[in-house]
């Protein structure tokens, strides 16, 4: 499980809750698990073009490597509780050079952005991010998709895709 703190560039970088009355905060509601070559999902279905699937130093992940082609989509049904508040996780990587990051991706929800030109700059590694969508969802039917921007020059992994929920503070 999870908490979230809120930065000031509305990313939400996850640390490790350890045992306690919070642990439940976190409510995973829909998932997909590119680490394997299946994609298992939960409450979702998965659909891509221009990846596929790799595997680096023990790590398992999908590969966008197709500039303004690649992407991968969720599409899932969800019960909008107005009570919560809802994040897209995503555990990535991009590619980096001399600090220049060389693959940005356009996250959108509904087919809203939600993100244009986003990089995780993880320093080389895979880093676990949140991003508020609650704005963007409906009750009912709700796509997400990652897309490799035109403007790339270079691959974006992805290992895990998924929306979680925490309840609102008041």
């Amino acid at each position: 499980m999870f908490l979230a703190q809120q930065t000031p560039q509305a990313y939400i970088q996850l640390a490790e809750i350890q045992p306690s009355a919070n642990y439940d905060l976190v409510d995973k509601i829909a998932a997909v698990d590119f680490k394997e070559a299946a994609m298992p999902a939960n409450n979702a279905r998965v659909s891509e073009y221009g990846t596929n699937p790799m595997e680096f130093h023990s790590h398992k992940f999908r590969n966008l490597n197709v500039a303004g082609v690649s992407y991968v989509q969720m599409e899932t049904n969800l019960a909008v509780d107005q009570s919560k508040t809802y994040y897209l996780t995503l555990d990535h990587c991009s590619t980096i050079v001399n600090d220049q990051p060389l693959s940005k991706v356009t996250i959108s929800v509904n087919g809203k952005i939600v993100l244009s030109g986003h990089n995780p700059m993880s320093g080389g590694g895979f880093v676990r991010q949140q991003v508020e969508i609650t704005p963007y969802l409906q009750n009912g039917a709700n796509t997400v998709r990652v897309s490799l921007d035109a403007n790339s020059i270079a691959r974006y992994w992805l290992k895990d895709l998924s929306i979680v929920s925490l309840p609102t503070k008041h």
